[in-house]
């Protein structure tokens, strides 16, 4: 997703839009990769699917910018693949914005003994480590 809203501002480059893609996914890819692995599976599939979200509601919000600004030069056509792609990327982030809330609540309220568990924010730690005891 980050990639197609990327695609929508690598258009004011202008050379090699293909290579930008290419690198902006890359990139997104190995560092989601990483993060995964630094901050464990239940904190980075909430933090990766709000940012997810975020960048679904982006896209559309990149063409409001376009129309009301003209003299930036992101005015692309309007068409009706790039409104199936705008109201999808709209649809996909409520989807993303559902799952993550989903995904936070079983972290914080869940199985306690289970890899996508994590301490409640507002329980110390210490009670923690004693109810497990």
């Amino acid at each position: 997703m980050i990639t197609l809203l990327i695609s929508k501002w690598l258009y004011l480059v202008g050379s090699e839009v293909n290579t930008h893609y290419l690198w902006c996914y890359y990139v997104c890819f190995i560092s989601a990769f990483i993060y995964s692995f630094i901050r464990g599976a239940a904190k980075s599939a909430i933090d990766l699917q709000f940012i997810l979200f975020v960048t679904c509601l982006l896209i559309p919000l990149t063409s409001v910018v376009a129309l009301l600004f003209p003299s930036i030069g992101l005015i692309q056509p309007i068409i009706f693949s790039s409104l199936a792609i705008e109201g999808i990327a709209l649809l996909f982030s409520a989807v993303f914005f559902y799952c993550f809330l989903k995904t936070k609540k079983r972290a914080y309220q869940g199985e306690r003994n289970s890899i996508w568990a994590l301490p409640n924010p507002e329980t110390p730690v210490d009670s923690i480590m004693l109810n497990k005891a």
